[in-house]
Order: C-alpha cells, then structure tokens, then sequence
C-alpha cells in the first residue's frame, strides 16, 4: 500500500481541482469494481457486491492548497489559501501550479524586519508567491485563480515512517482501493471517493444522497500531536493504532458501529486510540444527515503536521486500519440486523 500512497501523494488535488487523482483511482480499480461512474460534482463512485444491507466507505480526493487573486506590478503572486492552512507554516516553502510551474512561497527577511515586524503574527496578506519572473513574463503563464499545492516529494524517513503531501486524505483513497482490490462483499458496497471536503464536506453531501446507504464508515487521516507537550494534550499518536472518532465538529458517530469497531479491533489483537472529542470534521458530518439519516463511524490513520507543507506517518497504522476496515467489513452482517 505503501506504493499507491506514494503514488497518490504526488498528485495535484486541491479543493475543485481533483481530476487527476480521480483519473488515477478510477484507472487503478476499474478491472476490480461491478460499477464505476462519476458526476457533475467530480466525485467517484464504485460498487461491489449486492444484497442488504447498502453500505458506504467513503473518503476525499482533495488536499489543501492555494488560488492566486492577484499579481502586482512586479511581477509577485498573492494567494489565499483553499483549506485550512497557517500561514506560519507555508513561509519559504515550494510549490506547484496546475499547469506544473513552480514557485516559492516568500516573506520579508528578518534581517529586513523591524522590532514591530518580528512581533507580529504573520497572514497570508503578508506573503507572496516567487516564480522567479517580472510582471511582463508572468503574465505568459499565470493569471487570477490558478491554482498550486505544496511541492514535496514522498519518502521513506525511518524504518516504517513515511514523509510526503496530502495524506489527508490520499491515505484514505489507498485504504478503499485496497478494499476493492481485496474484498469481495456479500451485500451492497459502495465507495465515494469525494470531492471538496476541505472547503465544506461538499461532495460527500451529494454523494450520500445519491447512494442512499443505511450504514457508512469515513476514513480519514488525523492529526498526531506526540511531537509536542505529549503528556498534557489528549490527542493521537503515532504507532498507536487506528484512531476512532466519537464526537467531532461535524458528527456525533453511531455508537452501535463504534462498539463494533471497537469489538472487532479487540477480536482481532488490533490496537486502536481515540480522537480527542469536538477536533476537526469529516465528511461524516454531512453523510449522517442525508436522506433518512445514516449510521456513520469514523476511523483514521494519524499523522504529524497534517494541512502543513509535509506530513508523517507509521506504516503499522497504516496496515493496521487497513485490516480493522475489513475486518469490520467481513463482521458487519454478524453484529448486525438489517
């Protein structure tokens, strides 16, 4: 799995703009999927299997990244920023445009800086994109509303962690077509891989009122705070497991299904933590509320420095929340009545 993430990690997918990590997922498990189509919205969707009860795996193509509004008479780009992003985070930093220029994210130098200037919390207003061209070239290949992503490569760190962009949530995209390669279900399975989840939970809005399913699970990537203050903040960590979910921003879980993760992970010797309560949101959040209503959990993998330039992850976490994913899968018609 390690392979497709890397692969899914390199590609341009901000918020709107995830045709090619569409192109590649649909490419890559067409041969394994019953049904595959699109719609207007951009988002992907493959079914397995039939019978009670409809089921939904769900995660998002997109990642966070930036838009162009203006460029000034020298030739510089300004941006905002499409996700949640800090500005502290991206200063100095490369990045891409859709049409695979590059450019470095730039701020005053401190050795330009007054005592005022070195105090002050730094916005996006103060930074500006270099593409290393005066305003007559620039205007050759850039113009209001191009988009770019962060430019960083996928790498191995150490032993079993892995560095690289977008693993919120291309990890989720690798654990689903994982499944679809591997599971063969008895009822029906449905996958969405959405869109504009970073700016909204958009997609998977209309997504989950197209399939319609009575129980459905999101698997996302979350953030990991072990590199920091370890003893007084409740988040995850990493090599500790999946991460369950039982009240975020957007979605109180179905505790019926969280009990069954939960029985499931212990049946099968997988260790799992939990998500610090009301942290972030999922496209779970617009999923549970679609037609009837549906029964939703959430299961992530953990990362360090999520929505920043890179991110890090373990790969037993990875493998283990594959497994707990199908393991639940496999168990879901035994616990239970549909």
């Amino acid at each position: 799995m390690i392979e497709e993430i890397e692969k899914l990690s390199s590609l341009f997918g901000p918020s709107g703009k995830e045709e090619e990590v569409r192109e590649y997922i649909k490419n890559s498990i067409s041969s394994f999927a019953d049904e595959i189509h699109e719609d207007s919205f951009g988002n992907l969707y493959v079914k397995k299997g039939k019978g009670k009860p409809r089921v939904l795996l769900c995660s998002h193509m997109d990642e966070v990244g930036f838009i162009i509004k203006e460029i000034d008479e020298k030739g510089y780009l300004k941006f905002s920023p499409i996700g949640g992003i800090e500005p502290e985070t991206v200063v100095g930093k490369r990045i891409i445009f859709e049409n695979k220029r590059k450019g470095v994210i730039g701020y005053k130098p401190i050795h330009l800086q007054d005592k005022e200037e070195k105090e002050k919390k730094i916005s996006f207003d103060d930074l500006v994109i270099d593409v290393g061209m005066g305003k007559g070239e620039v205007n050759k290949f850039f113009y209001k509303g191009i988009y770019a992503v962060f430019d960083t490569s996928f790498g191995k760190l150490n032993k079993k962690f892995y560095k690289g962009k977008a693993f919120d949530d291309r990890i989720g995209c690798a654990i689903l077509m994982e499944i679809i390669k591997n599971f063969k279900p008895d009822f029906e399975l449905f996958f969405l891989f959405s869109t504009q989840e970073e700016v909204g939970l958009r997609g998977a809005k209309i997504g989950a009122e197209k399939i319609k399913p009575d129980i459905g699970l999101v698997i996302e990537c979350t953030a990991a705070s072990d590199f920091y203050r370890e003893d007084k903040e409740d988040f995850p960590a990493l090599c500790k497991g999946p991460v369950l979910t039982t009240v975020d921003r957007s979605c109180i879980v179905d505790f019926e299904i969280l009990e069954i993760i939960k029985k499931v992970a212990k049946k099968n010797n997988i260790p799992f933590q939990y998500k610090k309560p009301l942290i972030g949101g999922t496209d779970a959040g617009n999923i549970q509320i679609a037609g009837k209503g549906v029964k939703m959990g959430i299961v992530s993998v953990t990362a360090r420095y999520i929505h920043s330039p890179v991110s890090i992850i373990n790969e037993e976490d990875l493998k283990n929340t594959y497994f707990l994913c199908l393991k639940f899968l496999k168990e879901i018609k035994k616990w239970m009545k549909f």
